[in-house]
């Protein structure tokens, strides 16, 4: 079964109408159903967390909107890295080689890891992921 690493920043395009994409609504689909392992690292989840609230915020989405996509994401077969911990350094090392946040970084060390595509919309982490040769478009 294929393997993809996504960001926040695409994943919250399942949930907030103004940013989804025919792409993404596949890919979740795929998760969704069991076709494609979705992989993340712990933090996204107040990554999700604080972009649902920031949608609401600025009624993108509303409260109800918000609980509903925790109880969708909640249900999605994700495969929460463990071991970020002890990438923790590799992840250092890449946000400071690409100018990225830690948090960017720790999606970036995580598809090289496992050698899979990293699913963004964010232009810094495509480019550090194309200087770093990890994939951003999968063959879905």
């Amino acid at each position: 079964m294929k393997a993809v690493v996504f960001d926040a920043s695409y994943s919250a395009s399942w949930f907030i109408s103004d940013e989804r994409s025919p792409e993404a609504e596949r890919v979740f689909e795929r998760v969704l159903r069991g076709r494609l392992t979705g992989w993340v690292p712990g933090l996204w989840f107040y990554e999700i967390a604080n972009a649902l609230v920031q949608a609401c915020n600025r009624k993108r989405l509303s409260g109800n909107g918000v609980e509903d996509a925790w109880g969708v994401m909640l249900a999605l077969p994700l495969e929460v890295d463990q071991a970020e911990v002890a990438a923790m350094r590799r992840v250092s090392r890449l946000a400071r080689q690409f100018e990225l946040s830690a948090y960017d970084a720790a999606y970036l060390e995580l598809a090289d890891r496992l050698q899979v595509p990293l699913l963004t919309n964010d232009r810094e982490l495509m480019n550090a992921c194309r200087a770093q040769h990890v994939a951003t478009h999968p063959d879905l």
